[in-house]
């Protein structure tokens, strides 16, 4: 048979238009909302100084503990340990956010390089 003898047949009825919303449309509507929510709350609470990144500026002349030696690593620790070594000061202002100081009692990020701990 070709194309051209072939029986007719006849096309299904398109099911009729669906009433009221959309599912996806309100889960889509409610998803922004929630998101706008959040983002109006976190835009809006106040900032929170007990860990705000930076520790005040130590006082002049405060000794800082001594890191570990590089050579005890290899590779990224290594480096880590090495760039520790060169600039305590600047790691003594920063907080470590891995709660070593509940922890272990570390009061900066300079305080990890103090042990193993910043090796990983």
């Amino acid at each position: 048979m070709s194309r051209r003898s072939r029986p007719h047949r006849e096309k299904a009825a398109a099911p009729p238009p669906a009433r009221g919303v959309d599912r996806r449309w309100a889960i889509g509507a409610l998803g922004a909302g929630a998101l706008a929510a959040g983002g109006g709350w976190y835009l809006w609470t106040p900032a929170r100084t007990a860990r705000a990144g930076n520790h005040p500026e130590p006082p002049p002349g405060a000794s800082f503990p001594a890191t570990l030696s590089p050579a005890l690593f290899v590779g990224k620790a290594a480096a880590a340990y090495r760039v520790a070594r060169e600039i305590p000061g600047t790691l003594a202002r920063i907080y470590c956010y891995c709660g070593c100081d509940k922890l272990v009692g570390h009061k900066s990020l300079l305080y990890c390089f103090s042990d193993d701990h910043g090796s990983g």
